[in-house]
């Protein structure tokens, strides 16, 4: 469909095509309902799924743009490389995979059973507003990235057990689920930098990679195995990576490492460049 407009409502389509102007509207807020399944969308082509409406295995390809309204949901989206996912308030998105695409949660929307990077390179997840999704976030790579857009002057994160990541805030813990059966490259980092637009970036790094800041070295077991890096590099590490008022102390934390300044930094400007090892 090239330049054309599809409605689904009541009923259910399948395999259609969507490009070039074209727009698929799945369910709307007046007469609900509404399926549409394995729809292929690329080069300007737009799904809306509204209220009442389900997309079920649509693929976004480079240049497409899958929207999901309050009321609407994605089941299974394939966001592939330079393909759009965007989930307004009240959108709900299922089981989603970023290959190499980006997925958009806007303040308000909700993420359900997992978002996979499925271990391919340049995948992102946009987060607006503070609260983070609760789905296991699983297949990151080097060279994906987490944009956190309303967070900013991050002073701290910490991976305290292999499932958790925690960032440390503007007086707030945010935290992610990471897959506790996923191994990470030893000597990999996250590396935590201002998105440029006031808020952070959160990036997977090769081990050997130079941060923007001065760091530790370390020799790290996969954590997957139970390895952690050693408190004294870590602390060390964690001192010469984040500005702080007060030192630098590490506490054990549910078998792990848990990393905070002793003091709160009063005036924290953007985030400075800071990383810490997977």
């Amino acid at each position: 469909m090239s330049g054309g407009y599809e409605i689904v409502f009541g009923g259910t389509t399948s395999n259609t095509l969507v490009y070039s102007g074209g727009l698929q509207d799945v369910g709307s807020a007046f007469a609900g309902g509404g399926v549409a399944n394995a729809t292929l969308i690329y080069f300007g082509g737009t799904q809306e799924v509204l209220a009442g409406g389900k997309a079920s295995g649509t693929a976004i390809n480079s240049g497409g743009v899958e929207t999901v309204g309050s009321g609407g949901v994605s089941h299974a989206a394939i966001i592939i490389d330079g393909g759009i996912e965007r989930v307004s308030s009240g959108g709900v998105t299922d089981a989603t995979t970023i290959n190499g695409g980006r997925l958009e949660l806007l303040a308000g929307s909700t993420a359900t059973n997992g978002i996979d990077f499925a271990h391919v390179t340049s995948g992102s997840l946009w987060i607006y507003g503070t609260a983070m999704p609760t789905a296991v976030i699983s297949g990151l790579v080097v060279g994906d990235a987490i944009d956190l857009r309303n967070v900013a002057n991050v002073r701290d994160i910490s991976l305290p057990s292999h499932n958790t990541l925690m960032i440390f805030a503007n007086n707030t813990t945010y935290q992610f689920s990471l897959d506790p059966n996923q191994g990470f490259p030893n000597n990999a980092f996250i590396d935590v930098t201002a998105d440029g637009a006031g808020g952070t970036l959160l990036t997977l790094i090769p081990a050997g990679a130079s941060p923007k800041s001065g760091s530790a070295t370390a020799t790290t077991t996969d954590p997957k195995a139970g390895g952690m890096p050693s408190t004294d590099l870590l602390t060390q590490h964690m001192a010469t990576s984040f500005a702080s008022s007060g030192p630098v102390t590490s506490v054990a934390v549910g078998g792990g490492l848990a990393n905070h300044s002793a003091d709160a930094a009063s005036g924290l400007a953007a985030p400075r460049a800071s990383h810490v090892w997977m």
